[in-house]
């Protein structure tokens, strides 16, 4: 290599290094998620908690928030090729990815579970990342996560 070009390789390299790293993001909401706008996604909310349209409602569920959480990482976890990518326990927050069976494509899981004086519930939303369609995957995804969950 050129003694020229070493200077700026070596700039490139240092350019990513920083003594103060960049806080991670904070796990995706699923109550404030913008829709795709195609037949890919569904979402299911408690009443008036989320800011797009609906798929379902959401109930309220007789057990405290804790709880939920853990019910719905532990159904999350049993789906198969799932990974978590991120939870914040604190905010109710799970962001899990699930690839499909054969192709391998990405697909989104938002969970967000939110107490209640009564109990608690949540919002879930299911997305693929590539296509228009998915033949229903995402609703059926929601649905067994749902009787997981609920049961």
């Amino acid at each position: 290599m050129a003694r020229s070009a070493i200077l700026p390789a070596l700039m490139v390299a240092l350019a990513g290094c920083s003594p103060y790293p960049e806080p991670p993001d904070p796990p995706l909401d699923p109550t404030t998620i913008e829709r795709t706008g195609h037949p890919n996604d569904y979402l299911v909310c408690a009443a008036g908690s989320c800011t797009a349209d609906i798929d379902a409602e959401a109930p309220v569920v007789q057990a405290g928030a804790d709880d939920l959480f853990r019910a719905w990482l532990t159904a999350i976890e049993h789906l198969g090729r799932v990974r978590i990518v991120d939870t914040d326990p604190g905010a109710g927050l799970i962001h899990a990815e699930q690839r499909s069976r054969y192709l391998r494509f990405v697909d989104t899981i938002l969970v967000k579970v939110m107490p209640l004086e009564d109990g608690s519930t949540f919002a879930v939303y299911s997305r693929s990342e590539l296509g228009y369609g998915d033949f229903g995957v995402n609703r059926e995804r929601v649905e067994t996560l749902l009787a997981a969950v609920l049961r």
